[in-house]
């Protein structure tokens, strides 16, 4: 799974924007997490791993069946907010500790994310 629970282990993460590195920290384990300081403003917030949900019928042993099946992506995101209101949206890709992906604040500028040491 792309968030497998690394109890209490954390990874290093930066925001990349045109030679600035904010590094911040990416907890993957339960209750998974993320946090990083812009230009002084410190950003947190909480991480949602995609799951899909399939429904399916089919036949067996010529009696109909129904089935669900549940499937965790590598995908995940996370909304980091600080204590004045501004706030980061990430979207990424992370698997035993370290992946990428983009993000963007509310004003609507890019950061590319480096998670863990790659």
């Amino acid at each position: 799974p792309a968030l497998a629970p690394l109890a209490g282990c954390s990874f290093p993460m930066k925001l990349l924007d045109n030679g600035r590195a904010y590094e911040g920290t990416y907890r993957p384990g339960p209750g998974p997490s993320m946090e990083v300081t812009v230009d002084g403003s410190f950003y947190s917030g909480k991480i949602q791993q995609n799951v899909g949900v399939g429904f399916g019928t089919g036949m067996v042993a010529g009696k109909p069946i129904n089935t669900t099946s549940f499937a965790v992506g590598s995908g995940a995101q996370a909304l980091m907010t600080s204590q004045d209101g501004k706030w980061i949206a990430c979207q990424f890709s992370a698997a035993a500790g370290s992946g990428s992906g983009m993000c963007q604040d509310g004003a609507g500028k890019n950061y590319g994310l480096v998670l863990g040491n790659l």
